[in-house]
């Protein structure tokens, strides 16, 4: 993983943002948040804390792959089947208001798609590996 010293900037359609990354309080999930870099203004909230506590379906949702990126966490998922698996992070990829969300994030180095999706509700998001390193 890459450290983080200085605030980490993306560019998210037409702003340049800033993130910010927590935790939920229920279960602990990393939580990301974007900020307009030039005002401070939140812009969305990237991430979403998906709920584990519904025995079916299955919450998660894999489609095989070669990649090894997928064999990675799709090992990680069979190890932590009731929450989002630690270094993992759940990005919305639904509504007008996430649109191009998880590409600007893919692109800035902050995650990798490891193709697995997490069912939230009627919508999917995605199963990310974080690429940076939070902790500083």
């Amino acid at each position: 993983m890459t450290p983080t010293l200085k605030p980490l900037v993306i560019r998210y359609r037409e702003w340049d943002c800033e993130l910010e990354f927590k935790k939920y309080h229920q279960g602990g999930a990393l939580a990301i948040q974007l900020f307009d870099a030039n005002d401070g203004e939140p812009v969305t909230t990237a991430s979403v804390n998906p709920d584990f506590s519904k025995p079916w379906p299955p919450p998660y949702i894999f489609r095989v792959s070669a990649d090894p990126l997928f064999a990675e966490a799709y090992s990680a998922c069979q190890a932590s089947p009731n929450s989002v698996p630690k270094g993992y992070v759940a990005i919305k990829t639904w509504g007008m208001e996430n649109e191009g969300v998880l590409g600007a994030l893919v692109e800035g180095k902050i995650v990798a798609d490891t193709g697995i999706r997490i069912r939230c509700g009627y919508a999917e998001a995605a199963l990310c590996k974080l690429l940076v390193d939070i902790s500083a």
